[in-house]
């Protein structure tokens, strides 16, 4: 959703400098009035065992004075921030929480005494990326309830949570990342446009026509932009299909999960903005950052068609209900699974920098398999062979049941990151090769021994 132009900033004083941040340049990703929480129903969760930050002055001052004995539980954060302080709470919960799982603080002296950390839970997970602040819900200990359609929460509106923003001085790290793709602002302006798809898609039966739009949005925002590292976009995927190949992988059967797909689709929807921010604008060092930008921007949305079928697969096992959280737990559990499930249509390699680490079981059977995709997305082979990496992983999975979902799972993790799609791939030149001659000599000597002599050295035989 849009944010209204105002002339007041968001101040960061957490760093070594003061960052100002205009009002319209900051980003919600997430949906305006979808996520409601309730402190009292969920026990205060936030306020048990975590503790809170406070800064020098009034705010530490004023917390000494309701409590005087809390100073012994109070020590400063580190030397480079010492006008910051860190409350250790005792169990079994925080020092101000009232009987009735309410906060004391709010109680006797007004919501704007509370501590800077409470005051924006749980929507206290921010990002600078260029010169906008990127804001997201905490991913684990507030247990959001996205909304049905038709109802509304005022404690997830984008218009208060700014006013809170603007109020004082945000002392919190906000840390530095880069985005995927150069252009900071288009990249912005298609995030801001999926959070608003992601109130039109809550009550579709299927995320695969949610993931089409979210092409559809990329390919547009990115038209006629330099591409990183000259790779082209290719043309959208072809989702259903994607989506059952993932299935087929994984050994999802074609009914699975059918009764359960309005509240999983509405808890993805709603969880969608915050997971992209999470793949397109927060690490330089991600999995999403590991090729070329534009490329790796159209497999986000296929990433998440991937989550959406582990999410289904959760709530088929006994999840209830399916939550905000239970979408951001899966999600980290497994990011390397679903990065590698993304690109199961490519034809991938892996990168000519790196050790292919060779070890892979103890299993004898398994190290045999792991050996043969080994040698299979070796780049000079895969130049003449193109095989799809759902082709490759699939053959070399056993057949049926618990051994091959498992051993799937541990393939995609290896995966994870070392492998690029072959047109983002690029060959050494001489003279890294000459700084760096061990990845590509045990490449050379891997294509030459082939895939029985590399089975039987790392097994020992």
């Amino acid at each position: 959703m849009g944010q209204a132009m105002d002339v007041q900033q968001v101040t960061l004083s957490g760093g070594p400098r003061d960052v100002s941040i205009r009002r319209d340049r900051v980003y919600f990703a997430f949906p305006s009035h979808r996520l409601e929480y309730d402190c009292v129903t969920c026990g205060a969760q936030c306020c048990r065992g975590h503790g809170y930050h406070l800064q020098a002055g009034r705010e530490l001052t004023a917390h000494l004075e309701m409590a005087p004995s809390l100073r012994f539980f109070v020590d400063r954060c580190d030397a480079e921030r010492e006008s910051h302080y860190h409350v250790s709470n005792c169990a079994p919960a925080c020092f101000f929480l009232t009987a009735g799982q309410q906060c004391g603080i709010q109680i006797e002296r007004g919501y704007d005494e509370k501590p800077e950390t409470c005051r924006l839970f749980p929507f206290n997970m921010l990002t600078c990326v260029g010169d906008y602040l990127v804001v997201r819900p905490h991913q684990s200990l507030c247990p959001l309830r996205v909304l049905p359609v038709g109802k509304s929460s005022e404690l997830s509106s984008h218009a208060q949570l700014l006013t809170a923003l603007t109020r004082a001085n945000i002392t919190m790290d906000a840390p530095t990342a880069r985005p995927i793709v150069p252009s900071v602002d288009a990249l912005i302006a298609l995030e801001r446009r999926v959070v608003d798809l992601s109130h039109e898609y809550t009550s579709v039966a299927e995320y695969s026509s949610f993931a089409v739009a979210q092409l559809r949005e990329g390919a547009a925002a990115m038209r006629d932009r330099p591409r990183a590292g000259g790779v082209a976009s290719s043309e959208p995927a072809d989702v259903e299909q994607f989506v059952q190949t993932v299935r087929q992988l994984l050994g999802v059967p074609e009914q699975h999960g059918r009764r359960h797909d309005e509240s999983v689709m509405r808890v993805l929807a709603a969880a969608t903005p915050s997971l992209r921010a999470d793949m397109v604008l927060s690490s330089p060092s991600d999995l999403w950052s590991a090729y070329a930008g534009h490329l790796a921007l159209q497999h986000v949305p296929l990433a998440l068609a991937v989550l959406h079928v582990l999410t289904t697969m959760a709530a088929d096992a006994g999840t209830r209900p399916v939550t905000y959280q239970t979408a951001m737990g899966l999600y980290r559990a497994n990011r390397g699974l679903i990065w590698t499930l993304a690109h199961l249509d490519n034809v991938m390699a892996w990168k000519s920098a790196d050790l292919i680490g060779l070890r892979f079981h103890a299993n004898e059977a398994w190290q045999s398999r792991y050996s043969r995709v080994v040698c299979t997305l070796l780049p000079s082979r895969q130049r003449r062979a193109r095989a799809r990496l759902g082709d490759i992983m699939g053959a070399a999975a056993p057949e049926h049941g618990l051994e091959r979902l498992t051993f799937i799972k541990r393939l995609a993790h290896r995966l994870a990151g070392r492998i690029v799609p072959l047109e983002c791939h690029v060959r050494p030149t001489l003279r890294q090769w000459l700084r760096a001659p061990r990845p590509a000599l045990q490449h050379w000597a891997i294509g030459r021994l082939g895939t029985d002599a590399v089975a039987a050295v790392t097994s020992g035989r």
